[in-house]
């Protein structure tokens, strides 16, 4: 059985390169919203630290960051969120 929700954002970065990341919520019952709103804190943090699949531990410079995708896309969007159109 799923211990929590899973999701997948793409991180993208100045200099082109792209992170896709396959996020796990402990939380099982998380709302949409409140999915979004913990990816959007990751912009706030000073370094990212991760687990890669392999177990390892990743740092990343959300400075360097330029957008991320969330899929599936949350029905529930905060207020001042700006639409893009995907290309």
């Amino acid at each position: 059985s799923e211990t929590g929700q899973r999701f997948r954002v793409d991180f993208y970065f100045v200099d082109g390169f792209l992170l896709n990341a396959d996020v796990v919520l402990s939380g099982t019952d998380a709302s949409k919203a409140d999915r979004s709103r913990r990816v959007a804190q990751i912009f706030e943090q000073q370094v990212i630290i991760y687990q890669t699949a392999k177990g390892g531990i990743g740092l990343l410079n959300p400075l360097a960051m330029t957008r991320a995708v969330i899929t599936p896309r949350s029905e529930i969007l905060p207020a001042d969120t700006l639409i893009g159109e995907d290309y």
